[in-house]
């Protein structure tokens, strides 16, 4: 692995897979890995500090491997949260929302519910592990907001990004009097970036903001059905329709506007996910709630510049070229 400038090398971890569990464990939450295939030969290195009540860590791993988390089934005091910056390479989660990041990406993850993660090349990523009733006063329920990626090339997730940068750098000159406020000012950050969302949403109310969030988070968790609309929505959340309406509009988006976006961006997450290969885009397109695949491909193709079929041939192509 090239040394990032102005870093000293990461140490090796030793004892390969099983090594590496450890050091997840200590960085993250306790999973479980196993190598595919002919994934390849398996090196990783790390290095961790401690800046108060959070541990920011710098992974690195080469090699092809899966594993996953088997989750608490809660949330709460006893579980892990922990914001991942992907610097290299990228990573798929599947679980009970779904998600693909890349080069650039922060997210949230949860140990509260199972869920699998996929890396198919060599990563890096930058995390900081942070306890759940810090996170909780910022961010309210964070489980609304975990697995949902966000570029961090702009606006607060740009401010976050080079924070957490800074204090990796600084590490060995921060002073213990200093940690507490700096975990504050990456907290504030973290709710300035994930509360919005990835909508940027112009909503101000933070009543409305949690609720945005709870309407997302149905939709996300609904895509499957085909008659998902307002009423069933509205009845689920509690909340009338004109309410519904009016919260989506603050979102700068309407509700089929949204859940059409949805769709796509998890249908674009199907046709990469290593789990997903055998499936047809048919039978991807209708298990996101599509009912007309020419309808899906045309919409597809608005969206991403190129049909489904086009997407998943160059995915193909590139893991070909890499294998």
């Amino acid at each position: 692995m090239a040394a990032i400038a102005g870093e000293r090398e990461l140490r090796p971890v030793p004892n390969g897979l099983a090594g590496y569990e450890t050091v997840v464990r200590h960085a993250y939450f306790p999973m479980k890995f196993s190598l595919e295939r002919d994934g390849g030969d398996f090196e990783s290195k790390a290095e961790s500090c401690q800046i108060g009540s959070a541990v920011i860590s710098r992974l690195y791993a080469s090699g092809r491997y899966y594993g996953g988390v088997r989750g608490h089934g809660r949330s709460g005091a006893g579980i892990g949260y922990v914001l991942n910056l992907c610097e290299e390479g990228g990573c798929f989660f599947e679980g009970r929302r779904n998600c693909v990041t890349r080069k650039g990406d922060l997210v949230l993850l949860s140990a509260a519910q199972a869920f699998d993660v996929w890396q198919q090349h060599a990563g890096q990523s930058l995390a900081m592990h942070i306890p759940a009733p810090l996170l909780a006063m910022q961010c309210g329920n964070v489980d609304d907001l975990a697995f949902i990626p966000v570029t961090s090339f702009e606006g607060p997730a740009a401010i976050l990004r080079e924070m957490m940068l800074c204090c990796w750098q600084q590490r060995a000159s921060i002073q213990p009097s200093t940690t507490h406020d700096l975990v504050n000012a990456l907290l504030n950050l973290i709710g300035a970036t994930f509360r919005p969302s990835a909508q940027e949403t112009s909503i101000t109310s933070l009543s409305m903001q949690m609720h945005f969030l709870r309407i997302r988070g149905y939709v996300l968790e609904h895509l499957s059905d085909s008659d998902l609309a307002a009423e069933s929505i509205a009845a689920a959340l509690g909340l009338s329709k004109s309410y519904l309406f009016a919260i989506v509009k603050a979102a700068n988006t309407t509700l089929g506007r949204f859940i059409l976006d949805q769709r796509l961006e998890r249908a674009r997450q199907l046709l990469e996910f290593p789990t997903s290969r055998s499936r047809s885009i048919s039978e991807i397109a209708f298990s996101v709630g599509f009912q007309d695949l020419s309808h899906f491909s045309k919409r597809f193709s608005a969206r991403f510049g190129k049909c489904p079929k086009a997407l998943r041939a160059e995915l193909s192509g590139t893991a070909q070229s890499r294998s």
